[in-house]
C-alpha cells in the first residue's frame, strides 16, 4: 500500500506530517469528482493524445491523484497501461505493482475497485467501480457514471490497502 502524506502547515515554518492508508472510498471519491468533465474525452488532447480514447489515462490518473502505485509500460511519453492491458487476469504490469488483487468473480466487485471490459480486437474499457451495478469512467465526451454492461466480458482489479503497504 502506498501511503498518502498529509502535510498540515501553520505560519511559514511549522508543519506537521501525517501518513494514511489509500481507501476505495477515496478512488471512488477522486473518480467522481471528474464526472462531467470532458478533460478525458476522445476529443480532448489531454496528454497530447488528441482525438484518441483516454479511458486509461482516465483511471491512471485517479490512481495517481490518490497516490496508488500504477502498473507502468516501459514507455516515457505513454506509460499507462491501455484498457485491455487491465482486462487481462494475469497482467504482468498489474502484479508486478504487487498491490492489486484480481477478482474473478463479478459478483465480489467493490466500489473502489478498476474493472475493464476487454475486447478482442482495438481498444477495451475501463474504469472505477461506483456503487450498485454502476461503474465512473471517460467515455466520447465526457467522464461519465452508467451501468456496468452485462453483454460483455468484465475483469476486476482491487487496490489492496493493508498496514505494512500495496
Amino acid at each position: 500500500m502506498t501511503n498518502k502524506i498529509l502535510v498540515l502547515c501553520t505560519f511559514k515554518f511549522l508543519c506537521f506530517t501525517s501518513s494514511y492508508a489509500i481507501t476505495a472510498d477515496d478512488i471512488l471519491r477522486e473518480a467522481r469528482k471528474h464526472i462531467n468533465s470532458d478533460k478525458w474525452s476522445y476529443a480532448s488532447c489531454h496528454k497530447l493524445l488528441c482525438g484518441k480514447n483516454k479511458c486509461n489515462i482516465f483511471v491512471d490518473d485517479v490512481l495517481s491523484n490518490v497516490g496508488a502505485k500504477r502498473p507502468k509500460r516501459d514507455s516515457f511519453f505513454y506509460p499507462a497501461i491501455g484498457a485491455n492491458e487491465w482486462g487481462k487476469s494475469n497482467s504482468e504490469y498489474i502484479l508486478n505493482t504487487g498491490c492489486y488483487q484480481h477478482i474473478p468473480s463479478f459478483s465480489n466487485r467493490q466500489k473502489g475497485d478498476v474493472i475493464a471490459f476487454p475486447v478482442d480486437a482495438g481498444s477495451g474499457h475501463v474504469g472505477i467501480v461506483s456503487t450498485g451495478s454502476q461503474y465512473v469512467s471517460a467515455g466520447q465526451y465526457i467522464v461519465e457514471e452508467k451501468d456496468i454492461p452485462t453483454d460483455r466480458s468484465r475483469t476486476i482489479w482491487r487496490y489492496r490497502y493493508t498496514k505494512t503497504g500495496c
